[in-house]
């Protein structure tokens, strides 16, 4: 049964350790399509336009690396038993 579940969540494993990594970029063409259609279609809704939105700061990215910074870091960190060992 384990061999099964392995096998059966491998690519989620391998897209989430690329992810996690910068090696794969979650940021493709298409989804950035998806989001643009998405958009779209919520500005025609009568409560897109009570939204009160902050627009971010590019600065903020710029020169970022990929992946999920210091992502193993913070999972020993927030993990009860392995966080006391750490500090």
């Amino acid at each position: 049964m384990e061999v099964m579940f392995e096998q059966l969540y491998s690519d989620l494993y391998r897209q989430r350790d690329e992810t996690v990594n910068g090696m794969y970029d979650a940021l493709s063409l298409d989804l950035i399509n998806e989001f643009n259609e998405k958009a779209k279609i919520a500005k025609l809704s009568e409560s897109y336009k009570e939204l009160e939105v902050s627009k971010p700061d590019i600065n903020l990215t710029l020169g970022m690396n990929k992946g999920v910074s210091n992502f193993w870091v913070d999972a020993m960190l927030n993990h009860p038993n392995i966080s006391k060992e750490i500090q």
